[in-house]
């Protein structure tokens, strides 16, 4: 189950990566959901247990959504033309 932080965590990700053309920082997560930077390195190292994102740790700007993370996102967009937004 996903929680509030999460769906925040996984929406900055693909508006974040959308916007730049590359994956966003751990620090541009956190100026964008307003929580501290640790809290969303714990955040997205259980979501990556999850399977919602995928990083590699040896290099930087490895973060992208997985296969849960981009079904995530459609389902909240198909959510938002259904009813109207």
């Amino acid at each position: 189950m996903l929680t509030i932080t999460d769906k925040r965590i996984i929406e900055t990700i693909d508006k974040l990566t959308k916007e730049a053309g590359y994956p966003p920082s751990h620090q541009e997560i956190s100026l964008e959901t307003g929580n501290r930077r640790q809290y969303v390195s714990y955040r997205v190292a259980i979501l990556r247990e999850n399977g919602y994102v995928e990083y590699d740790n040896k290099f930087k700007r490895t973060l992208r959504l997985a296969k849960l993370g981009v079904e995530y996102i459609i389902a909240k967009e198909k959510s938002k033309a259904y009813r109207g937004k």
